[in-house]
């Protein structure tokens, strides 16, 4: 496997209630998911370097947190793409609008997977996502975070670039 050159790029995930934040480390894939990871960089440069939104827990995919709101201009190819995600695997999926009865809307989602037998599969069936980056540092205290957002319900999260 060819080694990319130049220093890896990453984002913090943030949990900013929590006391105290909950702070996690993910790095881009852009050798597997160069379009994919571009976008998704370029979407958080765009806005300043973050992103701050609401994020909930997947109904069908298993241990999953889902960000819809994350409105990457466009969408990307399926690269680097999977329907069962690994833990600390962060997926961009893209949904047109129409696609499903339950979604008339066009779905742009930015999913953290955080624990294992996790997949993505809805009621129109198995749907692949790009997995354009991982959890690398603190995924333990995500997953506490993400496992009780299952039954608390909504929590604000921020994506920040490290540059």
């Amino acid at each position: 496997m060819a080694k990319r050159a130049g220093p890896a790029r990453k984002m913090r995930i943030v949990f900013p209630h929590e006391k105290p934040p909950v702070v996690a480390v993910a790095e881009f894939d852009f050798e597997y998911a160069p379009k994919t990871c571009t976008a998704v960089w370029n979407y958080l440069e765009s806005l300043g370097g973050s992103f701050t939104g609401e994020t909930v827990h997947a109904m069908f995919a298993g241990r999953e947190l889902a960000i819809s709101d994350f409105n990457v201009p466009g969408s990307a190819p399926l690269e680097n793409s999977t329907v069962t995600p690994a833990p600390g695997e962060i997926l961009y999926m893209h949904f047109p609008a129409g696609v499903e009865r339950a979604f008339p809307q066009e779905i742009k989602e930015l999913a953290i997977f955080y624990g294992p037998d996790s997949r993505i599969f809805v009621p129109m069936g198995w749907v692949p996502g790009n997995i354009c980056a991982r959890v690398t540092e603190n995924l333990e205290r995500l997953a506490a975070v993400a496992n009780r957002v299952r039954f608390e319900g909504v929590k604000r999260i921020r994506f920040e670039l490290v540059k």
